[in-house]
């Protein structure tokens, strides 16, 4: 599902994948460190930009349909952000909103909480094209920035390759340098860092197409370019 997201290509699975969430059968969490719903609803935004190709080529896209299946995931999305600011809390058993008494993340929270900010990155780039000035992308960038930040433990960097890829292909020009400073973070600390060394190949690749004068460019199009499907994973 996330080579899907990574790469553009069509997905393997049949539809029987769905039933994964529903059960025991694979503990996503175990192995992306990722809830499982937000693995899914990026196997459904991987779907809507196929959906969206599919329909450019025949000439039969209708806009209005586009905005109202990304408005349904991007709803998925917040809610669950949602969900797990309330789980902390009553977790905590604190009902106070007061900053001092704020109970700190756990590390599948902050891994999650990436995963759902490139999410949301993805899906504007579904909807409207990999513009970094659109002010959801931008709005989306800060954040997703802010996820990656917080994430000072060089064992959960290494677990966030995809969102820090994604959020590397749109940041404004002045932010190159914080991506590069995250991850040589990691790097400093553990030197097994190959998916992260290949996310941030993709971006400075990304970087320097949009340099070149290309607009509409992400980690899809770096890759369809140079024919090498880099799975961030």
């Amino acid at each position: 599902m996330i080579s899907c997201a990574s790469t553009g290509l069509l997905p393997c699975l049949t539809s029987d994948y769905r039933s994964w969430f529903r059960g025991d059968t694979i503990d996503i969490e175990g192995i992306s460190g990722c809830e499982d719903w937000v693995i899914e609803i990026i196997s459904e935004v991987a779907t809507l930009r196929r959906w969206k190709l599919q329909n450019q080529a025949s000439h039969t896209l209708n806009i209005s349909e586009l905005v109202h299946k990304g408005d349904r995931l991007e709803n998925k999305l917040k809610q669950g952000l949602f969900h797990l600011e309330n789980q902390r809390w009553a977790g905590a058993g604190i009902c106070s909103d007061t900053a001092e008494l704020r109970p700190t993340a756990s590390s599948a929270e902050k891994i999650t909480r990436s995963f759902v900010q490139a999410a949301l990155l993805f899906l504007y780039v579904v909807i409207h094209g990999a513009y970094p000035q659109i002010p959801e992308i931008q709005e989306s960038v800060t954040r997703s920035m802010a996820r990656l930040e917080t994430l000072v433990d060089c064992d959960l960097l290494l677990c966030v390759p995809w969102p820090f890829c994604v959020t590397a292909c749109l940041v404004p020009r002045h932010q190159r340098e914080d991506i590069r400073f995250i991850y040589r973070r990691a790097e400093k600390y553990d030197k097994e860092v190959q998916s992260l060394q290949e996310a941030l190949k993709i971006a400075e690749d990304c970087w320097a197409l949009r340099d070149a004068g290309l607009v509409d460019v992400d980690w899809i199009c770096v890759t369809d370019k140079q024919e090498s499907y880099r799975l961030l994973i």
